[in-house]
């Protein structure tokens, strides 16, 4: 069997399928037979596919393939991967939110710029270091995904919320992502500026079950 890495860049990248999710994926390929979704892969990194890749490692009879993909640097790689899962039928509001996030977020990185399946060099410029880059690819993005250019940038700000406070709790993040944690949009993006005190707070009140007060919602950090 092909010897392929796994990098936890990548793999975490992406909000990890349920158990139940898994076993589904997992009921659906032994049934059809075979991996009908090619595992991608760049630089012999899986980019895509983690979950089929298992199932495989598990089953290496079943027919399977690959697709090397090209990229000029990680961020064109982690951009494709959020535009990908935006292309996914069953997301929640909040899982879509966050994609467009990060992948607005993965854009701004880039030291290239997508246009359509390829990727070009912009003479090793951030788009951060273009007069008002970042309000124009968040302008290109929204005509992209046709939504306007403050949903692009508040889902960045609620990716960055999300993203602060998986590192409290993956879990609690998980939560939020599935749209089961009874917390606004506006309220996830503000955990970004809590002190760690009510962050853990607002982490186990998710995990808990429980609603997390208003009041610790959007207080600046401490300094």
């Amino acid at each position: 069997m092909r010897e392929l890495k796994i990098d936890p860049e990548f793999r975490n990248k992406i909000p990890p399928l349920t158990d139940a999710e898994f076993e589904q994926l997992r009921e659906n390929i032994l049934k059809d037979g075979e991996v009908y979704e090619p595992i991608c892969v760049w630089q012999g990194t899986i980019i895509d596919g983690h979950n089929r890749w298992r199932i495989i490692q598990e089953n290496p009879e079943i027919p399977h393939r690959f697709k090397e993909m090209d990229f000029s640097d990680k961020w064109a790689a982690f951009e494709w991967m959020y535009r990908k899962q935006l292309g996914r039928r069953n997301l929640t509001d909040e899982q879509r939110t966050y994609m467009i996030g990060k992948m607005y977020e993965a854009r701004k990185k880039s030291v290239g710029e997508h246009v359509g399946n390829q990727y070009t060099k912009m003479e090793s410029l951030q788009n951060d270091d273009i007069p008002n880059g970042s309000a124009k690819t968040a302008r290109t993005i929204a005509k992209e995904l046709g939504v306007g250019r403050s949903t692009v940038e508040r889902s960045e700000r609620f990716a960055k919320g999300v993203d602060t406070l998986r590192g409290e709790s993956p879990e609690a993040a998980d939560i939020v992502l599935r749209g089961k944690s009874g917390m606004s949009r506006s309220q996830v993006s503000d955990i970004r500026n809590m002190d760690k005190a009510l962050r853990k707070e607002t982490a186990k009140a998710i995990v808990d079950g429980r609603t997390p007060a208003k009041r610790s919602v959007g207080r600046p950090a401490s300094i």
